[in-house]
């Protein structure tokens, strides 16, 4: 038989154990599929699912149109994520170093990790490379942070400030 084993979930260590295992498996997927039946039988629970997916698009579109950063409720807080994908123009680059620098630092793309190298042992100038390295907005998404979640009530101050 799979042996549970504490805080490190199952353990298979036998061929007999793994037969065993996947029956088990086998009966826990079974439940949760009656579960999930119960549940929309009672409550139209994949309905309510596609309710929330729709309400929370509608909500975050609505939030980045209107430059709304975060909503704060009872339970924490909705914020509108803006990430952003940085890059090296390798052209730019190229015009801007040396290259035998280049050469150092591309593979078949620019090797960030490489010019973070160069930079710190000083044969890279931080400032001179700078117009090489290129920012791109991707999408902005809208993330439930409950609350306690994002640390002390210092980080809390401060990304409330940020907010404003």
């Amino acid at each position: 038989m799979a042996r549970k084993k504490e805080d490190e979930g199952f353990q298979i260590d036998s061929g007999r154990a793994f037969f065993a295992a996947v029956s088990l498996l086998e009966e826990k997927e079974e439940l949760i599929a009656e579960i999930h039946q119960e549940m929309e039988e009672q409550y139209e629970y994949s309905t309510i699912l596609k309710e929330i997916a729709d309400l929370k698009a509608e909500i975050s579109k609505w939030m980045i149109q209107n430059d709304q950063a975060s909503h704060e409720v009872d339970r924490g807080t909705y914020r509108i994520i803006r990430p952003h994908k940085v890059t090296w123009d390798p052209v730019k680059l190229a015009k801007l170093v040396p290259k035998a620098i280049m050469f150092k630092v591309t593979d078949r793309v620019v090797n960030h990790e490489k010019i973070d190298d160069l930079v710190r042992a000083g044969e890279l100038d931080r400032e001179k490379i700078a117009p090489a390295l290129v920012e791109k907005a991707t999408r902005p998404y809208m993330r439930f942070f409950p609350l306690g979640s994002n640390g002390d009530a210092e980080t809390e101050e401060l990304a409330k400030a940020l907010n404003d």
